[in-house]
């Protein structure tokens, strides 16, 4: 996705799509660890606590990393006032794709929220975060 040569229109759809199902299928097999909805999150360890939190923001900002290309894409067009020289479905897809990319970036502001509510936040998160979402990518790429 993040290449010298930018890829075309149609193979940056196929990519984000590929990386997207992969991330969701791997989040899917977690869902109960990762989801405050299915579980109390008190009941955990402080390292649990921890690594549930970094793995969410390993998620999320591998979600936004993987869709950013399209909302900037929509940004430059906008700024330029350009007409966009796409088919309908291919225009519904970018914005499905921006609208991912948006959701991913307000998960991540509301999860350092709620760590910074119940005073969880702690600098070595953004840290963690980085590795993480290397190594999300590696096993993405892996496949």
């Amino acid at each position: 996705m993040y290449s010298i040569k930018s890829p075309s229109r149609t193979d940056r759809l196929n990519l984000a799509l590929k990386y997207s199902t992969a991330l969701h299928n791997w989040r899917r097999d977690l869902e109960k660890f990762l989801d405050t909805d299915l579980i109390d999150t008190s009941m955990l360890i402080t390292l649990f606590q921890r690594q549930r939190n970094v793995l969410n923001f390993a998620y999320w900002h591998a979600l936004f990393l993987v869709h950013r290309p399209f909302l900037l894409t929509n940004v430059a067009l906008l700024t330029r006032h350009t007409a966009r020289d796409t088919s309908t479905n291919e225009q519904v897809e970018t914005d499905q794709n921006v609208s991912e990319c948006l959701k991913a970036a307000l998960s991540i502001v509301e999860l350092v929220n709620e760590l910074v509510q119940s005073h969880q936040f702690y600098r070595a998160y953004w840290v963690n975060l980085t590795i993480s979402t290397s190594l999300c990518f590696y096993f993405a790429k892996r496949e």
